[in-house]
């Protein structure tokens, strides 16, 4: 029986994608314990034959522990795309010298830490714009899966919301009609964005009649999810997406923790259901590719054009 696919797309954005890192005195021990779990995670997925997708922050490549296990999972045969500098909740609200600068920068240190341009991006909790994707084109990508199609992403904004006082941005930041509109309003299946010769695929969470989109946390921390998995997990260009928050301790970062609703859950019962998930999929026949692959699985399809 011929394999089904599915991509993993792993954000690998922990405490700097809530909190200002730089004044943390203990960040080289959060770095160890974040990269040591997440490394047991990928062994367990590589030793199935499975690689994923791995978008890292840009400005956390700066310290020695992550950009040397983003060289290892490199050499692996991970993907490492691109997850933006900083990770600015409001991405899609930047000014186009400002994407531009996210977007160069992380590329630039990605480059030197593996010496490999990356082919793929995902914006900061799906803050897309047509800037995003102008500049994306300009720079030559593959691909971007940046967008949740879908009125969940008001629920989501409106839960991150509820903690802004912790968070590094503030409640305007967060809350944002125009991009909610923007994400909304685009395609549920994959299609392929033009400007003048160059063209991208761009790969929306799977998502039905633009009420719920997937990803793996709510399917972790929601019955219903993982209920109607299989519905998600048949769409074209279908792909998961999860987080280090899904899988790893929270002891290092305590004071943040109430930051990430997957701290409700103990960790051993975390691990233990990630790795149930992934067995599951491997039982019912699914390979689990990186989004290259995916996307590049994408183009013997006819995908509807869009132009901008």
């Amino acid at each position: 029986m011929e394999k089904k696919i599915i991509g993993f797309s792993l954000n690998f954005d922990w405490l700097s994608s809530v909190v200002e890192v730089d004044d943390i005195e203990n960040l080289e021990n959060i770095d160890r314990f974040l990269c040591e779990e997440t490394d047991e995670l990928l062994n367990y997925i590589t030793d199935k034959g499975g690689r994923v997708s791995i978008f890292v922050v840009g400005k956390d490549l700066m310290r020695p522990i992550i950009a040397k296990y983003i060289k290892k999972w490199f050499e692996d045969g991970h993907e490492i795309g691109n997850h933006s500098w900083s990770h600015p909740v409001n991405f899609g609200e930047l000014s186009q010298s400002e994407i531009k600068e996210e977007i160069f920068k992380t590329e630039q240190i990605i480059l030197k830490t593996i010496n490999k341009k990356s082919e793929g991006f995902i914006s900061p909790s799906w803050s897309s714009s047509i800037l995003t994707f102008k500049t994306l084109l300009n720079n030559d990508f593959t691909y971007d899966h940046s967008i949740m199609p879908s009125i969940q992403n008001i629920f989501l904004r409106l839960m991150m919301a509820l903690k802004s006082k912790k968070r590094k941005e503030s409640i305007t930041k967060i809350i944002s009609w125009r991009l909610l509109l923007f994400s909304i309003r685009q395609p549920t299946k994959p299609y392929v964005l033009l400007s003048e010769e160059k063209k991208m695929i761009q790969v929306p969470l799977p998502t039905i009649f633009k009420l719920f989109s997937y990803w793996y946390t709510p399917d972790l921390l929601l019955s219903f999810y993982s209920r109607y998995r299989t519905l998600f997990l048949k769409k074209i260009g279908s792909h998961v997406v999860f987080h280090p928050a899904d899988y790893c301790s929270f002891d290092q970062i305590s004071n943040y923790k109430d930051l990430f609703p997957q701290s409700n859950i103990e960790l051993g019962e975390r691990k233990k259901v990630i790795k149930n998930y992934i067995d599951t999929l491997y039982e019912n026949n699914y390979q689990i590719i990186t989004m290259k692959r995916l996307v590049s699985s994408l183009n013997e399809i006819k995908l509807k054009n869009l132009k901008i």
